[in-house]
């Protein structure tokens, strides 16, 4: 169910939203139950931090099948 907060983005894979002066991330409930992560001062710190963990997974060593 989507929130009816107008301060909520959904992403594909994480949820951005505007509580008071700052912003909180979590990934989207379909990949992992997390409490949201935060406070950032700017949309564009939340940015940084979705991306370093993008980062980190592309990176990570795959195991073989």
């Amino acid at each position: 169910m989507l929130s009816k907060s107008p301060n909520v983005i959904s992403l594909p894979a994480y949820n951005v939203e505007k509580r008071g002066a700052y912003w909180y991330y979590w990934r989207a409930p379909f990949f992992s139950r997390e409490s949201p992560k935060g406070p950032y001062g700017s949309a564009m710190s939340v940015c940084m931090m979705i991306a370093r963990e993008l980062v980190q997974e592309v990176t990570a060593p795959r195991r073989k099948k």
